[in-house]
């Protein structure tokens, strides 16, 4: 064990970590209204390595995109971004390449989310429109329900425009990678005792066969 460690490529790890938030009332990959929930964390570690972040880490680091493991921070709303490579400096830009990445394409998820919406409810309000002006001047029942209606919508209109001003992704990044200054693995003491451990244990199966099988 103490060997193979000792032979075995020096690799470095760095962290970046992203505080997943609630997006007030926008709804976003793990974002919503009210708390965040571990499910909710758990989709978004499920889009850290997705395509279009990849591509865009790409573009950043000149056409390599090595993966990155994402990990829930114990029962917290933190993702854990770290990357691994023979270069510490070359780890730590990776693992910010990735936190950056997808707080980018979260935010364009969140507008691009935010515009499909509001034309959505334009095209109700216009509709609604169109059909007060084919009714007969008057107050009839239906005009006032289809003038209600239309209010609401333009209610909720205005609330996404004021959202879309102050858009949030619902990701924010509160730790960048650093480069490490020691290498993650290998680690010459801890594998030295595994081996140690895994030898007394095979040591001592194969006297107990040993004797087992005396006659």
């Amino acid at each position: 064990g103490l060997t193979l460690s000792l032979t075995a490529p020096k690799l470095y790890s760095a962290t970046a970590q992203l505080l997943v938030q609630s997006t007030g009332s926008i709804g976003l990959t793990a974002g919503g209204q009210g708390s965040i929930t571990s499910a909710q964390v758990q989709t978004e570690l499920q889009l850290v390595n997705s395509a279009q972040v990849q591509s865009m880490v790409r573009k950043e680091l000149g056409g390599s995109a090595p993966g990155v493991s994402a990990a829930q921070l114990g029962q917290t709303n933190v993702i854990a971004l770290t990357a691994v490579s023979a270069d510490p400096a070359l780890a730590a830009k990776t693992a910010n390449a990735y936190a950056s990445a997808f707080v980018d394409w979260s935010t364009a998820t969140t507008l691009s989310n935010l515009a499909t919406a509001e034309n959505q409810l334009n095209g109700q309000i216009n509709a609604i429109g169109r059909e007060l002006a084919a009714l007969p001047r008057g107050n009839s029942p239906q005009a006032s329900a289809l003038s209600t209606q239309q209010a609401v919508l333009k209610g909720q209109l205005a609330q996404l425009q004021v959202a879309g001003s102050t858009a949030a992704t619902g990701l924010e990044l509160v730790t960048p990678a650093v480069a490490p200054a020691s290498p993650s693995s290998p680690r010459p003491a801890q594998e030295a005792l595994l081996g140690l451990v895994a030898g007394l244990i095979a040591g001592l199966a194969a006297a107990f066969i040993r004797d087992s099988l005396d006659e």
